[in-house]
């Protein structure tokens, strides 16, 4: 269990966990040299806001493998502006990328990606349920590539709608690709300026999940 605390400035991850049954609640990861988040083998992230961090993915998820399903949640959550430091490509978030065929069940739930340098990839063995997200896409336009084999991959681009989403799995009630958030900053870098601002279409646009969060940054 990781319950609260920013985490900044480090050359390499900022929370990395080779462990299962993992939480990772309320965080502020920032300014990282490599990933934000990295989960080996399972667990939850909720009320995490991850930005302007480098290397592959802003937040990496693995596999448990043997055959062995591995669940992960990312829930309440923003990631944003990865790679915004170095300009290079990147994914936001890979799921099973070095082991594609483990299987994966993911859930993202009111959460944002946002003016990363690149969209999500997940793995041929990911199965996903995508509920009242807002998923930017990268530079290139693609906002998921999905069942990749280590290899090739399809992907859902800018110009698909959010219905697209349906071929990575389940996904209900997620925002236009091209929606933006309206921060309080649309170049927004630290915790005040990631509030949402007034008309912004985050506003009320999530699903309920029980339980709720009970501490929320803003």
């Amino acid at each position: 269990l990781v319950n609260g605390g920013e985490f900044t400035g480090a050359e390499g991850d900022g929370i990395d966990l080779k462990a299962t049954r993992c939480a990772v609640l309320a965080v502020h990861v920032h300014h990282v040299g490599r990933n934000g988040i990295k989960l080996w083998h399972e667990g939850d992230v909720i009320d995490a806001l991850v930005h302007d961090c480098g290397a592959d993915a802003s937040v990496v998820l693995g596999s448990k493998g043997a055959g062995e399903v591995a669940r992960f949640r990312i829930v309440h959550s923003l990631v944003a502006f990865h790679g915004r430091a170095s300009g290079e490509s990147a994914y936001s978030m890979s799921v099973a990328y070095d082991s594609p065929q483990d299987p994966v069940e993911l859930e993202l739930v009111d959460t944002v990606f946002h003016g990363n340098a690149g969209g999500i990839v997940l793995s041929k063995g990911t199965r996903a349920t995508i509920l009242g997200c807002l998923l930017g896409p990268g530079p290139a336009g693609q906002v998921v590539e999905y069942a990749h084999d280590g290899s090739t991959s399809r992907s859902v681009e800018a110009t698909d709608g959010p219905e697209a989403l349906s071929l990575v799995g389940r996904a209900e009630g997620n925002l236009a690709f091209g929606t933006r958030p309206g921060f309080v900053r649309a170049d927004a870098s630290d915790l005040v300026s990631f509030v949402p601002g007034r008309g912004s279409p985050l506003v009320g646009a999530g699903v309920a999940v029980l339980p709720a969060v009970g501490v929320d940054f803003a």
